[in-house]
């Protein structure tokens, strides 16, 4: 394990995000044993959501941006 400072990141555009455990060492994080692993499933879903959020996400850093700029 690994203290969350390192492990969690995020930028000043972030709104909140998403922490996930996986019990494993950082050679083992995404190393599964099968499709139907639980921890494969749970990352696999949180890369779904990110995906499906991402246009809007990114909508909404370049129009921040563009209103910072234009100060």
């Amino acid at each position: 394990m690994v203290p969350q400072s390192a492990a969690d990141h995020h930028s000043q555009y972030d709104q909140g995000h998403d922490i996930f455990s996986i019990d494993a060492n950082h050679s083992d994080l995404v190393k599964f044993s099968t499709r139907v692993d639980p921890d494969y499933k749970g990352v696999q879903k949180r890369i779904m959501t990110m995906v499906e959020r991402a246009p809007g996400v990114i909508r909404q850093r370049l129009d921040r941006q563009a209103c910072d700029s234009s100060t």
